[in-house]
């Protein structure tokens, strides 16, 4: 019985290597290195982190065409290295809420990405902290005043009035009903009003910084690829107690 040729059985010892490679790092676990400081706590450029695509459930790609381990454009020639011919809406397997004090990776949205259409699992990557999760409250400063806000979860039915109108309008906009307005205190969504939000979507609270001042954001479920876990350096905070003990001795 002839035995294979060396090549071939290498050629497809690697070709299955990479595809499982692959699937790990797009469906299960993705390495990343902060290039430059991000809105959390402790993180610095250089940090490495792992993230879990599972830890909130399952994300589903939005493009099931692309080259792998480029995110949205090849370097040098600028042109994109996905294609929308096959795309789908959002869907998550097993989901579940984060909660605030979690490092997550998220999808950002911006003014290019909407206009352009970009899908929403190819627009900018950022790791951040969850400053409060569906159903928590956070407090948010708006001049010298200071207000309590809810974030919504799934499922629940919140009544709509003049006054979380200004708080709700926009979520409702961008997220669930991009064809509504507000008109004389009332939402309107295809010229019907709309007394009560039926949520459809668990959503989530963080921050960015704009000339050093802290800007609160609020993203639905869609954008949230994972929670990211830091591998080295480990824990700055306890680097620095230690710091501080050495000095004190």
């Amino acid at each position: 019985m002839r035995s294979k040729p060396f090549k071939i059985v290498t050629t497809k010892s690697l070709m299955i290597a990479l595809f499982i490679v692959l699937l790990i790092r797009g469906f299960l676990f993705e390495p990343t290195i902060i290039k430059s400081n991000q809105p959390a706590d402790n993180l610095r450029t250089g940090d490495r982190l792992i993230v879990n695509k599972w830890s909130y459930g399952m994300r589903l790609p939005f493009t099931w065409i692309a080259l792998p381990l480029i995110h949205d454009s090849i370097p040098i020639l600028g042109i994109k290295s996905y294609s929308t011919l096959i795309t789908t809406g959002y869907h998550r397997v097993f989901n579940s809420k984060p909660k605030s004090g979690d490092l997550i990776m998220i999808n950002t949205p911006t003014s290019e990405g909407t206009v352009k259409g970009v899908p929403t699992d190819r627009l900018p990557l950022l790791i951040t902290e969850c400053k409060a999760g569906p159903g928590e409250a956070i407090k948010i400063k708006r001049g010298d005043k200071s207000q309590e806000l809810r974030i919504p979860h799934k499922g629940e039915r919140i009544p709509l009035t003049p006054e979380n109108l200004i708080r709700y309008a926009e979520l409702l906009q961008r997220f669930e009903m991009p064809n509504a307005i507000v008109k004389d205190g009332h939402l309107l969504n295809n010229d019907k009003i709309v007394n009560f939000w039926h949520v459809r979507y668990n959503y989530l609270c963080y921050y960015t910084y704009k000339q050093g001042e802290e800007q609160y954001n609020i993203l639905s479920e869609e954008f949230l690829v994972g929670k990211a876990y830091r591998v080295w350096p480990l824990n700055y905070k306890k680097r620095a107690e230690s710091k501080q003990e050495v000095k004190s001795k």
